[in-house]
Formats: C-alpha cells, structure tokens, sequence
C-alpha cells in the first residue's frame, strides 16, 4: 500500500514539473484592477517576492461562461506574437487550467478613461498639445501590433493605460491594451465578423459590403481623438439610444461629423481638425495609415516644448471641461460586443468540463495547467 502511494506521489510531482501551476510562481493579490468581457484582472506578485514588483494577471473562470479556453487561447498566442514595444502592455507569462487559465502582464497604471477624473474640477490645465501626445502613444501602438499582423478592434480610452499614475500632463508614455477582441489579419481576404464597442466602431465594420482590414483601428483611434477633443462622439444618436441605434448612425452616415467644440469650450486648431478629419473617412481606402496620421502637422507639434501659445496651436486653452463631458460619455457607453462564437475558428470547450474536478480546486483559482511557451520580457 505504501508503495502504491509513493508511486503516486512520485506521479503528481512529475505532473506537476511538467505543467506548472499559477499558484507555484504567483501568488494573487485583493486588489481588483478591472473586469472585461472575458476576464478579471488583478494584481499579483512572484511567489517568494512579497517586496517584489506588482505584475497584473488576467483571470479567466471558464465556469462563468462557454467558451473562454477558446479566448484565452487566442489572446495568449496573439501576444506572443507581439514584441516588446513601449506603446503595448507586454505578456510576461501564462497558465491554462481545467477550470482558471491566467495571462500575466506588466501592470501599469490609471487607464486614459480614468485619467479623465482628475480634470473634472477643471483646475489643472491640459492643452490640446498633451491631448496629441497621448494620440500620438496610441497610434504608435496600433502601428506595432499591425506590423504583426494583429488587428485590435476595440480601440477607446478604457484600452489606452498610462505606464505611471493617472495623470495627461507632462506627457506620459500610453501604452495600448487589451487584445480580447483582436485578431490575426489573414494573409488573404480580411475580416467579417462584427466585434468591438458601438459608437468606436468603424462604418465598413457595420455595412459588411465586404471583409475590412486594420483600418478599423485608424477609425477607432479617430473616435478617441474626436470624444477627447471635442467632448462627443462623431456620430450620436438621442440620449438614452442604445448600441443598435449608435451602430445604425454609423452605418447610415446621413449627419456627418460637425468638427465644432461644445458652446464657450476650447476649439480645436485647424491642424487638429484635419487630423481628425483624415482618420474618420468613412471609405477606408481614403482614411490615413498610422504611419501618414503620425506625420501630419498636428502629431509632429508634439515635439515642440509646451508653450502658452504657439503658431501652429494658437493660445492654449484647457481642454479639461471637455475631457470631463468625454468622461460622462465613455462611463454612459455600451460594453464591447464580442463575435459570435459558432463564427471564431478555433477550439471549443463542449468537450471539455468547465467545472473543477474536486473541493480543492473550488476554493482557489490555481489548478493543475498546461503551461503557455513564451519567451520572457
């Protein structure tokens, strides 16, 4: 009997070095970082470093919903896919588990959404040439996850992360986050499936005359930089309309885009305005590619000191009223769609139990996982 057990303990050791577990390398910390469509995410430390650096991890209870192997799965491959870039939260590890699978990530801090908070009293000025710094992290961003092929499909200020703190002054580095909803571009054809957050989403998106491209995130990134600088989506429906009607504005595109500040607010400068103007074309071949948006008039003033006034930007006015009607809008927005499952190839989980196995493993999220391969950042 002895034996048998000491073959058995000998067996889950050997199990054990093969599949690493979540709970041998890191230990979850209370605090709550924010909940997605898929996922939680909370704070985490290495196992053995309580002094040690704060990491995020992104947990997914596959007993919550059907379906998230499969999305976890397809978010961890397409991180790999990405190289370490200052403008893209980097992966640094991930568990797959019968029941809880986790990816481990840098953790940065206040998303740009929430940085809009501190402007709501209007007491700290921010210009229009912070607003462009910020624009400019993004498509930077956007630029390195399309020159890997990735398209990210839900581009807005809940998915754009300061590295440090929850302030838009002194131009902080913005990073972009979140691939639940991205996808690989296929080497051929492109993409049909809708997916993404209403009043962010891109007019070809919504037609569906035919397959879109990474263009859609140029279209989202022209949103952000509209709400942020003008106070208000560029296409809107009555108060109290929800995403069905916003999608239908889009689709249709009968009242175009006004380009005008709210009554006694800051007016963006004329080279703002065309900056905007060249990322919401509503015909994808003539909207701007990042590269194009990053060289217009508007990003490049970016490297200019911040002045009170200058030439291209006129007086600086404070753009923190209508970053706090920004706020109202982005709070009162829809959650992000996801696409149907029966249209994402790929793994399904009908197969397999969504339940743990024993007591043991309800208690806590860590359970036996087959470990993700990845290259440390």
């Amino acid at each position: 009997m002895n034996n048998i057990l000491s073959k058995i303990s000998d067996l889950k050791k050997s199990i054990s070095q093969k599949h690493p577990r979540f709970v041998d390398s890191y230990a979850l910390e209370e605090s709550n970082l924010g909940r997605g469509s898929f996922a939680t995410v909370q704070c985490c430390k290495r196992v053995g470093q309580a002094d040690g650096e704060t990491l995020a991890v992104k947990v997914f209870d596959r007993k919550r919903q059907r379906g998230l192997r499969r999305e976890f799965r397809n978010e961890s491959k397409l991180l790999q896919m990405i190289p370490a870039h200052q403008h893209c939260v980097q992966m640094l590890d991930a568990f797959e588990g019968p029941r809880f699978c986790h990816i481990i990530m840098e953790k940065c801090g206040s998303s740009v959404q929430v940085a809009f908070l501190k402007y709501v009293d209007h007491t700290e000025i921010i210009t229009e040439q912070d607003l462009a710094h910020v624009f400019k992290c993004m498509l930077l961003g956007v630029q390195h996850l399309h020159d890997c092929g990735v398209v990210h499909r839900d581009i807005k200020p809940a998915n754009l992360l300061l590295a440090h703190g929850n302030c838009l002054l002194n131009r902080p580095v913005v990073k972009v986050c979140d691939l639940g909803l991205a996808t690989r571009l296929p080497a051929r054809g492109g993409i049909k499936e809708t997916c993404g957050t209403a009043p962010y989403m891109a007019p070809e998106m919504l037609l569906k005359k035919s397959a879109y491209h990474g263009e859609v995130d140029l279209w989202s990134c022209g949103v952000t930089a509209y709400l942020m600088l003008l106070g208000d989506f560029p296409y809107t429906c009555q108060k109290g309309g929800d995403a069905a009607m916003m999608k239908e504005v889009i689709r249709a595109g009968t009242v175009m885009p006004k380009f005008k500040a709210h009554k006694s607010f800051a007016q963006p400068s004329k080279e703002a305005i065309r900056f905007l103007q060249s990322l919401l074309k509503r015909d994808p071949e003539l909207r701007v590619t990042c590269a194009r948006a990053l060289a217009s008039e508007y990003i490049r003033n970016t490297t200019q000191p911040t002045l009170t006034s200058s030439p291209s930007f006129g007086p600086q006015q404070s753009f923190g009223p209508t970053l706090s009607i920004a706020l109202s809008h982005t709070q009162a927005e829809p959650p992000a769609e996801t696409p149907n499952l029966k249209d994402i190839p790929g793994d399904d989980d009908d197969d397999e139990s969504t339940t743990c196995g024993s007591s043991e493993e309800d208690l806590a999220p860590c359970v036996a996982a087959r470990p993700i391969i990845i290259d440390r950042v």
